[in-house]
């Protein structure tokens, strides 16, 4: 082929970037509060080497992000915050629990 990007065609590298794009840009601008704690998760996609990482402002946006990757890559590799340090999906879970205790009911 012609045009392929790290044995991916084009046409699926640029689906790819675009999906990621639009997720970060969704998950940056929904639920942002003052104080909110990030979480960056680190993923593999399918027949690569390279690790990605994307960031969410929430534990219940990273809980949706990990939903969305697993169904496109292969691996998560990691779940970290600057607050709890690395953790599994179970912590991110509680997390995300905590979390939406603490919203207002009007949300």
């Amino acid at each position: 082929m012609p045009f392929e990007i790290v044995g991916m065609s084009l046409a699926t590298a640029l689906i790819t970037a675009s999906i990621l794009i639009v997720l970060a840009i969704y998950f940056s601008a929904a639920f942002c509060r003052e104080g909110a704690m990030s979480y960056t998760i680190g993923f593999v996609r399918k027949n690569e080497r390279d690790v990605w990482a994307t960031e969410t402002p929430t534990a219940h946006q990273a809980v949706a992000m990990i939903a969305t990757l697993q169904e496109s890559t292969e691996e998560i590799r990691f779940i970290s915050s600057p607050q709890e340090g690395e953790m599994g999906i179970e912590m991110l879970l509680l997390l995300a629990k905590e979390e939406a205790e603490e919203l207002p009911r009007g949300r």
